[in-house]
């Protein structure tokens, strides 16, 4: 029987709620919980709960473990007809997107970077598909509240495994949107964020100047703060490294004033980084320890793991290439640990340094394509260009790359 007779005949055989149930599950990109299938459906009779178990007993949705599910992809068409023919599209993509936004609240995302952290960023990932689906949707339909809490969520996750280009169109569309005041200076700083990923130096600079204007107009002292520790994140890539360094110290002074210590680690790593790059490490250390302290305070893994990479790249630096080989296999373990492809090229990159200074050629030239292979996946153009160059110049000693969180 063609599956299309198939499908006919099944839907035929549900009831009304059941029906529904299914239309109403194609809004989901991708897999789903039962806690997001509860938010998401709108039934007469049934129970949420009670009308998926029923679909997964009529093999129509399929329980991927105890807490996730999907659809076929012929099953995820047919009923996303049915959905558009029932006239209940817009109210559940509705419901969807309000589910998802939760995700990308200030408190949500605050949540991701301390302790219990890491186990929230892996949940978040197995919500990207749905994160980018509910942001295109509210960019359609003009709802800004949605468009940027879900972008914000989206963009916790492709910071870390790409790619970049998507997280540049997701914020492109959500910077082209009317936001009510008190929300533009955010959308600036997550537009200049993606901006910066894709390697858009120029846009990403004129974003971050507008967040910083808008943070500072309206006396937002923990945003201006933000926006200036990604100003000098900017700049710091660009090797404008006094103006990175004024900006980091101006963000700490305003951190003085509206306490945050995530975002304290933050700035005193990028900031010892910063010295580091430019051979003030005795200067840098303290910066860096203070941070790493802060980062196991507030139980920081991924900066925490960022700070390895600065203790590698000091060795290397300095010539202690046994040290820095094993600084950057400890970080090379967290990054995968944490899924952070990002940090995981770039210490694969550096690694790829140590090989090469040390006469390990043939290791060195591997990881270098391997960090080449992952900076071209995730979307990271700049340090693509890095990689490159250190293919071509194997047995040359390049300078490790600079990273801030």
């Amino acid at each position: 029987m063609p599956i299309r007779a198939t499908l006919d005949w099944s839907w035929e055989l549900l009831g009304p709620d059941e029906q529904s149930a299914l239309a109403q599950l194609t809004v989901f990109e991708g897999s789903f919980s039962l806690d997001a299938a509860e938010a998401v459906l709108s039934l007469a009779e049934l129970w949420p709960v009670d009308a998926v178990q029923a679909l997964v007993d009529k093999s129509l949705v399929r329980r991927l473990d105890e807490a996730r599910f999907d659809l076929l992809s012929s099953v995820q068409a047919y009923a996303a007809e049915k959905l558009t023919a029932l006239g209940q599209r817009a109210d559940a993509e509705g419901r969807h997107g309000l589910h998802f936004a939760k995700l990308g609240t200030h408190a949500a995302v605050a949540a991701l970077n301390v302790h219990g952290g890491v186990a929230r960023r892996q949940a978040l990932a197995q919500e990207l598909g749905n994160l980018e689906a509910a942001c295109r949707r509210a960019v359609a339909s003009g709802d800004s509240a949605v468009a940027v809490a879900t972008l914000e969520a989206a963009g916790a996750v492709l910071a870390l495994q790409g790619p970049f280009q998507t997280w540049a169109s997701l914020a492109d569309s959500v910077a082209a949107m009317t936001h009510p005041p008190q929300e533009r200076a955010r959308v600036a700083r997550l537009l200049g964020d993606a901006l910066h990923a894709v390697g858009q130096g120029t846009r990403a600079d004129a974003a971050y100047e507008e967040a910083l204007a808008l943070d500072e107009a309206a006396g937002n002292r923990a945003g201006a703060a933000q926006a200036r520790y990604a100003r000098a994140n900017r700049a710091c890539y660009a090797n404008r490294l006094n103006e990175a360094q004024a900006d980091y110290e101006a963000a700490l002074e305003l951190l003085r004033l509206a306490p945050d210590r995530v975002q304290e680690g933050l700035v005193r790593g990028s900031l010892g980084e910063l010295l580091r790059m430019q051979g003030r490490l005795s200067e840098a250390l303290p910066y860096v320890q203070q941070a790493l302290a802060i980062h196991r305070e507030v139980g920081n893994r991924r900066a925490e793991a960022v700070v390895l990479v600065f203790f590698a790249n000091a060795a290397l630096v300095e010539g202690r290439m046994e040290e820095a080989a094993a600084r950057y296999e400890e970080a090379l373990d967290a990054a995968r640990a944490l899924n952070n492809r990002h940090i995981e090229a770039m210490a694969l990159f550096n690694l790829s340094v140590v090989c090469a200074e040390t006469g390990a050629i043939e290791r060195g030239h591997a990881l270098a394509e391997q960090a080449l292979r992952l900076h071209r996946e995730i979307g990271n153009r700049r340090s693509e260009g890095l990689a490159l160059r250190s293919e071509e110049h194997t047995s040359e000693l390049q300078s490790p790359c600079n990273l801030v969180c």
